[in-house]
């Protein structure tokens, strides 16, 4: 039987004071007691201004939902998914017990923070009892009862999918996209579908239907978007992982935002089907927000790989994803520019925090050096839209189109630029 006692050897995740705290060593030691244990200002409009930010290790929990909306106990949510996992397969923490946490949790921030836009606890709790007889049984997939919401984008069997639009039917839908099944499979449990604006369009998280969302570090700000729900989640200590996706910074604008990690995964490398119009563009891939590079990594290494049908596939990496996260990366060449966007002006803070991670990466042996990027703002801007406004149109027309024209709706319908633009663009 599972003990119900939860280890303390892992304390919720905070901000270490110095590097011997943090556990570091070496390289490690020394980003952190350069970086880790600042606080950033990023005066960035609209988004969060007291982002904590380390790199591959601890991120912590937003002080401001510490005091607004969990002024109890510490969370579980607030531990590593890979903790998590651990205390479940030695019988110290059951799924059951950490699924009703979680859930709390998540009522006890909704109300601040506004970031899911449907709860399945019936569902949540059917998984998490299997989870539990699974690991008495000795048969562990590799999620085993850790809880993951689902950006309300995708499908998940038995609930709606809303794309945070009032246009969107309200009914279940019969089936899960591949990621969500590839979750399912490997044991997570799927308790919820995060907020996003309508058909995840801006970049903060924002909609008529379900309303904003709010940002765990300062709740006057946006979490970013348009996977915001997510990050908040992540940042309230809600869960320690959330899913979302990226066309155009969706998952790395809220990570930003909320002082979290993330990366836009190789198109190719995660699929994404089934899905209405399938994105005849390719602009749009899934992937996690997380508060730590190892948890990011698990997670991506269980959903990624080729699936039946798929337009692209990335190549097979030569090992796990999370041996990377301690595998020496060896000298790097690294380009960097303080100036991303040519026309718009960047925050001085936030400027001086790139520039002081490019003399760290220096310093540790990179081949670092300050790059141009000789682009017109406006033809990025024109060519980003007009795949964008491709995909939403094929994505509405081809839902009404025919199984026997779905094939030729997809990627033809709604497209604004030709292959080779695409390509241009996208690479």
């Amino acid at each position: 039987m599972f003990s119900r006692i939860i280890r303390t050897a892992e304390p919720p995740m905070q901000a270490p004071a110095s590097c011997a705290q943090a556990g570091a060593t070496g390289h490690r030691a020394r980003l952190l007691s350069r970086i880790g244990a600042r606080s950033v200002s990023k005066r960035v409009p609209k988004c969060q201004s007291r982002c904590r930010w380390l790199i591959t290790l601890l991120i912590p929990i937003s002080p401001a939902v510490q005091e607004v909306t969990m002024t109890a106990a510490p969370k579980l949510g607030s531990r590593s998914a890979i903790g998590l996992l651990r205390d479940m397969r030695t019988r110290e923490l059951s799924p059951v017990e950490l699924l009703d946490d979680v859930l709390a949790a998540t009522e006890a921030v909704q109300p601040q923070l506004n970031a899911f836009t449907r709860v399945l606890a019936d569902e949540a709790r059917a998984q998490a009892e299997e989870s539990e007889r699974r690991l008495l049984a000795g048969e562990a997939r590799p999620l085993e009862g850790l809880p993951i919401p689902i950006k309300d984008n995708v499908l998940v069997a038995g609930a709606p999918v809303t794309d945070g639009s009032r246009m969107t039917p309200d009914f279940p839908v019969p089936i899960d996209t591949e990621l969500v099944g590839r979750l399912r499979q490997a044991g997570a449990v799927l308790f919820a579908k995060t907020n996003l604006p309508e058909f995840g369009t801006i970049s903060t998280t924002e909609s008529v239907r379900f309303g904003a969302t709010r940002n765990p570090w300062d709740l006057s700000r946006t979490a970013g978007g348009s996977s915001g729900g997510s990050a908040a989640a992540v940042a309230a200590g809600v869960v320690p992982a959330a899913h979302g996706n990226d066309g155009g910074g969706s998952l790395r604008i809220p990570a930003s935002c909320c002082g979290l990690f993330s990366l836009r995964p190789s198109r190719g490398r995660v699929p994404r089907g089934p899905l209405p119009g399938n994105d005849p563009a390719l602009l749009v891939v899934d992937g996690f927000i997380t508060r730590s590079v190892a948890d990011n990594a698990l997670l991506l290494d269980v959903v990624s790989g080729a699936a039946l049908g798929d337009p692209v596939t990335a190549p097979s990496p030569a090992r796990p994803f999370r041996d990377e996260v301690t595998a020496a990366p060896g000298s790097l060449r690294i380009g960097w520019t303080a100036s991303p966007v040519p026309g718009l002006t960047v925050d001085p803070a936030c400027a001086a925090a790139v520039e002081e991670a490019a003399r760290l990466s220096e310093e540790l042996g990179h081949h670092v050096e300050a790059v141009a990027l000789n682009w017109s703002t406006d033809t990025l801007t024109n060519d980003f839209f007009d795949l964008w406004a491709g995909l939403i149109g094929a994505t509405s027309t081809s839902t009404r189109a025919s199984a026997a024209t779905q094939t030729w709706s997809s990627p033809t319908t709604g497209r604004c630029g030709s292959g080779r633009e695409a390509s241009t663009l996208l690479s």
